[in-house]
């Protein structure tokens, strides 16, 4: 016995959601201002061409899945290391 179902539906929703991120990204890859989004752990999870560019990869990948935080803001003027409570943006001074 076989079970056909009507995928249909499911493969316009797939398809507009693809469009919905491409076109996400193509905003996000417009803009001059580097931007990076970073999980709770610290961890990059997306970036725009930007920002690719400004920090010197080669690619997106170079990027996403890496702890940046010791690359944008690695040590203080005097070349004195940054703790996790002196980066001005630490995802461990947010209340969840």
């Amino acid at each position: 016995m076989n079970v056909l179902r009507d995928r249909s539906e499911q493969k316009l929703a797939t398809a507009a959601l693809r469009g919905s991120q491409r076109n996400i990204r193509l905003d996000r890859d417009s803009m001059i201002e580097g931007f990076y989004a970073v999980d709770t752990d610290g961890v990059s999870t997306l970036c725009n061409a930007a920002f690719v560019r400004m920090m010197g990869f080669a690619r997106e990948d170079d990027a996403i899945g890496r702890k940046l935080r010791d690359i944008v803001h690695h040590h203080h003027p005097d070349g004195s290391p940054y703790g996790v409570a002196d980066f001005p943006i630490s995802i461990h001074s947010l209340d969840y």
